[in-house]
């Protein structure tokens, strides 16, 4: 869990410094949206890899 957390930080920091002009809610919400994606699809292979080899 406390990979995820650093993940969604490091994803949501991105975002704001990216896309300073937009409205902070919609970017924020568009990032819940893509990490829930993103952890569908490739929260099981990388982390169990990354438990796996560190």
């Amino acid at each position: 869990m406390g990979k995820n957390w650093i993940l969604l930080i490091i994803l949501i920091y991105a975002k704001i410094s990216q896309r300073r002009n937009f409205n902070i809610i919609w970017t924020l919400v568009e990032t819940f949206a893509s990490l829930i994606i993103f952890n569908f699809n490739f929260n099981f292979y990388i982390f169990q890899n990354y438990l796996y080899f560190s």
